[in-house]
């Protein structure tokens, strides 16, 4: 079996390409995505393109890990260091380009998840910290322990510089995870017609 290895910085244009893949494998019955895009036959295409402009257009300030395979992309992790979340508006503005593409490509439907995004939103901690924006892991890599070495950068940072760490997670399922690394559950927001659930969750410094 082939060893996976750990590099920081930006993903490569076919980086991106299969990253947008793992992130469809792993995401689109989230609820969240059922929100955002609720073709179900258009869903995996979004969910896709969606993690493809996301990897592409975030800022040089974030810390990106990548797991890769025989220089193939197995999975990453996006850490936004404190005082630099929300992104500049830049950002926004290329988001505002893409969804209209998504719109017409894949049913997107933003103003139903909004009202939902704008409530985790204001969950989200003030007080510096660092947020992890992204992890994820192919689905043939999951339990070997590459979450644990994607998470380390972060929780590391923070750990030197004595702030928080912040996560919001729609899967159930990886609250028993990030707990394991000291992360306790801070909100719990879900949107009127039951279809997504967040956790908002926190980490303090070690």
């Amino acid at each position: 079996m082939s060893s996976v290895e750990l590099h920081p910085g930006r993903l490569s244009r076919a980086q991106r390409r299969v990253g947008g893949g793992i992130a469809a494998d792993v995401f689109s019955e989230d609820g969240l995505f059922r929100l955002l895009f609720p073709n179900a036959a258009l869903r995996r295409h979004g969910v896709d393109r969606l993690h493809r402009g996301l990897l592409e257009a975030i800022p040089s300030t974030t810390t990106i890990s990548r797991a890769v395979e025989e220089k193939a992309l197995v999975g990453c992790s996006l850490w936004v260091p404190p005082g630099c979340w929300p992104y500049p508006s830049r950002f926004y503005r290329k988001s505002a380009r893409q969804t209209r593409k998504l719109i017409a490509t894949s049913g997107l439907d933003a103003d139903a998840a909004e009202p939902f995004l704008s409530e985790v939103a204001s969950a989200h901690r003030q007080e510096p910290h660092w947020y992890l924006q992204l992890l994820m892991v192919a689905k043939a890599h999951q339990g070997r322990g590459l979450g644990m070495q994607l998470l380390a950068p972060g929780l590391a940072a923070a750990d030197r510089e004595g702030v928080l760490c912040v996560v919001e997670t729609q899967a159930e399922r990886n609250l028993a995870f990030y707990g394991r690394f000291g992360f306790a559950v801070t909100a719990t927001t879900t949107d009127p017609t039951g279809t997504a659930t967040m956790w908002t969750m926190v980490r303090q410094p070690r």
